[in-house]
């Protein structure tokens, strides 16, 4: 079991960010041992993106990310605080 990013290719978001984010499974093992859904989705009303992420229970939290977010660094950043914000 590990972290699942769900992506499409009409989504408008980069292909590297949605590799660096499925990389954190190798990077962060212990962080993705249940199922764990990643969603990145572009904003058509404005310039930033919704981080969301589900685990095994359907729970989700969610982030906003601005223009000045939207890249590798700051997604995959911002996904392990919003996984960190789980106990364990």
């Amino acid at each position: 079991m590990a972290l699942c990013v769900n992506s499409s290719s009409a989504s408008g978001i980069p292909v590297g960010i949605i590799r660096a984010m499925t990389n954190l499974n190798l990077q962060f093992p212990g962080k993705w041992q249940r199922e764990w859904l990643a969603s990145l989705i572009d904003a058509q009303d404005n310039d930033n993106w919704e981080l969301k992420l589900t685990n095994e229970n359907g729970i989700s939290r969610y982030c906003i990310l601005s223009a000045e977010q939207q890249n590798s660094e700051s997604v995959c950043s911002s996904l392990l605080e919003l996984r960190d914000t789980w106990n364990g």
